[in-house]
């Protein structure tokens, strides 16, 4: 039998298969009961396959009774192929066969082929020279279609390997059958046909007969030894009779159906049970020839795919078309899978490929975007009702600028990281992340550094921060809180806690001290609130996993953060370089921050060469090393006004052609004037919090200008500074280590009535030595740098008499008649550092984040206050001076103030980290 053959007209239905078969060899005048060894065993096939009415297929196209397969078609017709098909006959009582030691041989359809009722009727001759010959008693023969060696109308062979038949060691009535069903079967089609015809190399049959002596005739009952799938399909709705049918797929959820090897069991009666099969998978698939067939409503397209012969459950019918759409059906009869027992035909008839009823909803943000760039997200929900079954589908989004005019599959630039496709879509809405770009005019400031990457071009080659200077001179390995760089390009840093790493030595001074101070913490905490035994994160039991950004106030500065093998690698964009600050962190495998580090990216690392202030009396001829600029320092710029900006989205659904459009707005801008900026930190804390713009308050003008726009909420942002709770909520260290980027709020004593226990500190436990290792009291020594020092690798917070330079009589509290300043009060100070006037450093009057909540319950949450106004700068040194309430030095000016040694104000406020200072540039 043969899928190409001339008879074989149509290829759905349940096999009913008959072969009339005489084989004759030597003299044809032998009498029939002559010698067995010289008689030639003549053979006649006949078969059929049974039907049950709701499973109905057809090979032949006909029935029992010679008529078209109907709904009272019981069997359907195989016809044998002539000179094409052939059988392998076994039987272990016979001889003279040229294969199982004499017991097999092959058998070919010569004869005409013709029909009585169900059976397919022809001659066979020996396919060889040889033939079996009759042996003695009780003969039991089995029989298998296709023989190996058997070529196909499609040039198809069939391997030795794939069709075997073999006796079951121990028994003469009992046989092995080996066959091969792909996963991936072909189908073959002829001229305009709308029938794609299976290769029927794979349609395995097979027949079993007894007799009790030698007879002049043998019958040979075949029956299949495969489950059979026809389809006829039908387009029932417009949607389907546009594009072409590529594939079909038929999956199983509990029963293997392919294998590229089984093996079948045929008993003395007859039964066939599947015993072994390896390769196994759960799903046949079949590619329709030509490029497809187009779907129609009036003719059917009849296919024909083959499975293993157990029993079939839970079937699903996949259908693919050539522009991607799919249709994937549950072969039920009502609310139940359609059962199929093995080695049965099902026919599935008239399919109707339906069309969909589909569903598409999407959304932008409702609120414009801020004019300084930010995240959002759009949302979308894309399915369809495919026969009261929802499945997703893919959406593809377009873009106008004018107002819907014309549409491009190209976003506007400033349209920064917008998913354009989904290919598969979703049944609930889902939510898609989108980036503006900052809608400013042009800047007065300029990057001045380098713009191209140089030697750091890729992960392999990054830069490792802790080998080099603030100047990206090379260095013994030496860590810190915050690294500065100075070009772009790669860069990694050691999963190192900040400083204790120096000169490439273990720092352990600051992490472990000795500290006699009764508010001393001796063993300072990692982010699990256990002491720090080892300077590398790993060697402390912790497991660390990844990395991420977690806010950055330049746009796009810092990207592809990430962790590899004990250090965080990140890239500065030669195309989007510009001074700013960032904040990454390294987590542990239970996804908690272990770890984070301040990037500080500026074209002036030369401001970090340090002068000397000069004590006022008596002689100047002592004198402090201070850095020229704050940590994070940002030059002041300009910038221009920009209109408000939106662009059109539609998204469009895949097959449907539906579309849903809206909009996506960004904020005018006004003119910035900004006097520069840098990072704050509560006093203790190592990690930078996210800076103001620079703009000078004005109570008329810019209250506190886009810093309210920075806050972002807990646990949804990736970028944005957020505060914690507006209540009096202290937290341990392992939290401020966990959460760098959370502005803590606590309680605030006002000046005039202290509270005791410890209510100016976001810390719960006081601890004074947090940026001084071995700090004890108010005097004026040298600071020992800790782990929680927010420096770069050689400077350090201050000590106490740092700033008294900056008078001309060094009391702590001086009028303005006092001050050693070049020129008036602008934005900040001008302090001479010696004699000579004309050699200044500058002190922003930068502000602070103030912490306003008050024992009388008013509430604050961490906003800038005095940019232009006021400058108030942390140095390391904690007043012991008030045994309940702790107290930190910080240096505080104003146009006409200057406090020296303040000491009433709160830790939990933020404030810059003291301009750098150091007392010796190598630490």
């Amino acid at each position: 039998m043969n899928g190409e053959s001339k008879v074989m007209k149509k290829l759905h239905g349940i096999i009913a298969l008959a072969a009339l078969v005489v084989l004759a060899a030597g003299c044809t005048q032998e009498h029939p009961f002559g010698d067995r060894a010289t008689r030639p065993v003549a053979f006649g096939a006949t078969a059929y396959w049974e039907n049950e009415a709701a499973t109905r297929t057809e090979y032949s196209g006909e029935d029992e009774n010679g008529l078209a397969i109907n709904t009272g078609s019981q069997y359907e017709r195989i016809d044998w192929v002539k000179d094409i098909d052939i059988i392998r006959v076994y039987c272990q009582s016979t001889t003279g066969g040229p294969l199982l030691d004499g017991k097999a041989a092959d058998y070919k359809v010569t004869g005409n082929v013709t029909v009585q009722d169900q059976k397919s009727i022809s001659e066979m001759t020996p396919a060889g020279a040889d033939v079996l010959y009759w042996g003695t008693g009780a003969h039991v023969f089995f029989a298998l279609y296709p023989a190996a060696g058997m070529v196909s109308e499609q040039g198809r062979t069939v391997a030795a390997a794939d069709a075997k038949i073999e006796p079951v060691a121990g028994t003469d009535n009992a046989v092995v059958i080996t066959g091969k069903l792909p996963a991936s079967q072909t189908l073959y089609h002829e001229g305009t046909s709308r029938v794609y015809k299976p290769d029927m190399n794979y349609a395995y049959m097979f027949a079993r007969s007894s007799v009790a002596s030698p007879s002049s005739k043998v019958t040979l009952p075949f029956s299949p030894l495969v489950t059979a799938f026809d389809l006829t399909l039908k387009a029932i709705s417009d949607d389907m009779l546009t594009t072409k049918l590529s594939s079909v797929k038929l999956t199983s959820t509990t029963s293997d159906m392919s294998a590229s090897q089984f093996k079948v069991r045929v008993n003395a009666t007859g039964d066939a049970t599947l015993t072994e099969a390896t390769g196994t998978g759960r799903e046949i698939v079949a590619t329709i020839p030509d490029g497809g067939v187009m779907l129609s409503p009036d003719e059917a397209v009849k296919l024909t795919l083959f499975a293993l012969p157990v029993n079939q459950e839970n079937l699903t019918l996949t259908l693919t078309f050539a522009n991607g759409a799919t249709r994937t059906l549950a072969l039920k009869r009502g609310n139940a899978f359609i059962p199929v027992p093995a080695r049965q035909k099902v026919y599935i008839s008239n399919i109707g490929v339906p069309g969909s009823i589909y569903y598409l909803e999407a959304s932008g943000p409702e609120a414009a975007i801020n004019s300084i760039g930010d995240f959002s997200y759009f949302k979308v929900k894309s399915f369809r009702d495919q026969s009261g079954e929802d499945q997703p589908v893919g959406w593809t989004a377009e873009f106008s600028v004018n107002g819907g005019t014309t549409w491009t599959a190209t976003r506007p630039d400033w349209l920064f990281g917008f998913v354009d496709t989904d290919a598969t879509g979703s049944l609930t809405e889902k939510s898609y992340l989108l980036k503006v770009k900052p809608n400013f005019g042009a800047h007065s400031k300029q990057w001045t550094g380098a713009t191209t990457v140089s030697g750091n071009m890729d992960e392999d080659s990054a830069i490792d921060l802790s080998m080099r200077n603030v100047m990206n001179g090379a260095i013994s390995r030496s860590t810190a809180n915050c690294y500065v760089v100075s070009r772009p390009g790669y860069y990694k840093i050691p999963c190192v806690y900040g400083n204790a790493y120096k000169n490439g030595a273990k720092n352990e001074v600051a992490y472990s001290n000795s500290n006699p101070d009764g508010h001393a913490l001796k063993k300072f905490h990692n982010h699990l609130g256990n002491g720090i035994s080892d300077p590398w994160i790993k060697n402390n039991g912790i497991t660390l996993q990844s990395a991420k950004l977690l806010w950055q106030d330049a746009w796009n500065l810092v990207r592809k953060v990430k962790y590899e093998a004990d250090y965080v690698y990140f890239y500065v964009d030669p195309e989007t370089i510009f001074q700013g600050n960032a904040l990454i962190a390294v987590l542990d495998d239970s996804g908690r921050i272990a770890w984070s580090w301040h990037i500080w990216v500026t074209d002036r690392p030369g401001d970090l060469g340090t002068k000397d202030i000069y004590y006022p009396a008596p002689s100047f001829d002592k004198h402090k090393k201070v850095a020229q600029v704050n940590v994070g320092w940002c030059d002041k710029d300009d910038i221009s006004a920009a209109p408000a900006r939106n662009v059109q989205v539609r998204i469009c659904q895949n097959t449907s052609g539906k579309t849903v459009t809206f909009t996506i707005r960004q904020n005018a801008s006004s003119v910035v004037n900004s006097v520069g900026y840098c990072t704050y930190y509560q006093w203790g804390r190592k990690d930078a919090l996210l800076p103001s713009y620079g703009i000078p308050w004005s109570s008329a003008d810019h209250p506190q200008w886009a810093d309210p726009d920075l806050w972002g909420t807990a646990g949804v942002n990736d970028r944005l500074f957020y505060k914690g709770n507006d209540v009096i909520q202290q937290q341990s260290l392992a939290y401020s280590i966990q959460n760098p980027n959370v502005f803590i709020v606590c309680g605030f004593a006002s000046r005039a009535d202290h509270v005791a226990h410890n209510t100016n500190n976001w810390c719960a436990t006081r601890y004074d030595n947090l940026w001084d290792a071995e700090g004890t009291d108010y005097t004026d020594h040298d600071v020992v740098k800790t782990v929680y020092d927010p420096c770069p690798f050689g400077y350090k917070l201050p000590n106490k008499d740092v700033f008294n330079g900056t008078t001309t009589t060094g009391r702590v509290s001086a009028v303005e008649s006092e001050f050693r300043v070049s020129g008036g009060f602008d934005n900040g100070w001008h302090f001479v550092v010696h004699n000579d006037m004309n050699d200044t450093i500058f002190m922003p009057a930068t502000g602070l984040r103030i912490n306003t909540w008050r024992v009388e319950g008013n509430t604050g949450n961490g906003n800038v206050g005095g940019v232009g106004q006021k400058g108030d700068y942390w140095t390391g040194t904690c007043s012991s001076g008030n045994a309940e309430n702790p107290h930190e030095l910080d240096f505080l000016f104003y146009s006409d103030q200057i406090d020296i040694n303040n000491g009433t104000g709160t830790r939990g406020w933020a404030s810059p980290s003291g301009p750098s200072r150091m007392n010796n540039p190598r630490d």
